[in-house]
């Protein structure tokens, strides 16, 4: 069971409204249906498939076949849905709407873009091997991202709110996805960084014929690794320091037992057979490390 949500608002005049049937029982049908879509994919939908990063192509099938179903039977036996339109832009919108990220998913759904952050109401993205830009569009309002951050928290059972205000989201993918909120930030708004993870393990191969070293380097990196060096990474955010870690790990040689600890996030991901992958919450006790 989800705790219930504070009721979501209709964002413009002339958009959701315009598609659902006139109801002359309630006094704001489009808030009903919002509302009553969002309860819906909340429960329906897989916590894999509210990763905001989720590939499109394996998520919208799922919410057109969750929301038709629905639709269907509200019409049926009456309901908040009844009568919605059934066409995939218009259940798309929707998903847009409610727990889809709004005018960020479509940059999270393009898979150039590897972060997304969401200042407020604004959006700033950077596209690989680019720096940030500001995108044209933004959120009606900051409380709509917090919102959704806040959906997504509950969802997953992260603790976020005033007296623990920040954290980051363990989400599928390698996905990493950090919220802070109030009162760490502004009343009613919420930073929210969202980076794109490698869906597949990357070698010291993978890190060369991506342009991220050069033969020279690459050869040195892999003498190292066949020596089974020790390796000390650092690094200012967004560098590549776990892209690196990973592609050395999946370059050693033989079968070894690999161990990973990982701050609340499932970043790493490691070819070999013998993976022991542990999480801890440095939020709840800074001292994990050292015990994990």
């Amino acid at each position: 069971m989800h705790p219930a949500y504070r009721p979501l608002t209709v964002l413009e005049e002339g958009g959701l409204a315009d598609l659902i049937p006139q109801q002359s029982a309630t006094n704001d049908p489009a808030a009903t249906v919002l509302q009553a879509a969002r309860d819906l994919l909340l429960t329906e939908l897989s916590a894999e498939l509210l990763n905001p990063v989720a590939p499109s192509a394996e998520r919208d099938p799922e919410v057109l076949r969750v929301l038709r179903s629905a639709i269907g039977a509200h019409t049926e036996r009456g309901g908040p849905l009844a009568g919605f339109p059934t066409d995939d832009a218009s259940l798309l919108r929707l998903f847009h709407d409610t727990i889809g990220w709004g005018p960020a998913q479509p940059y999270l759904d393009d898979e150039r873009i590897q972060e997304v952050k969401i200042i407020g109401d604004r959006i700033m993205v950077q596209e690989d091997g680019a720096d940030f830009t500001l995108a044209p569009e933004r959120f009606s309002s900051p409380r709509q991202a917090l919102d959704r951050a806040l959906v997504l928290a509950s969802r997953l059972a992260v603790p976020l709110d005033r007296s623990r205000p920040q954290d980051t989201l363990p989400l599928a993918h390698g996905t990493r996805m950090h919220v802070t909120i109030p009162p760490c930030t502004p009343d009613d708004t919420a930073l929210i960084c969202i980076r794109r993870g490698r869906r597949t393990a990357w070698t010291l191969a993978d890190f060369l014929r991506r342009g991220a070293c050069d033969e020279t380097l690459y050869a040195v990196l892999h003498l190292l690794v066949r020596a089974r060096c020790s390796f000390l990474i650092a690094g200012e955010t967004g560098c590549g320091k776990t892209a690196l870690l990973e592609a050395i790990v999946n370059s050693w040689p033989g079968e070894p037992h690999v161990i990973t600890i990982e701050d609340n996030t499932l970043e790493i991901n490691v070819r070999h057979a013998a993976w022991t992958r542990e999480l801890v919450q440095t939020s709840l006790d800074p001292q994990a490390f050292g015990r994990a």
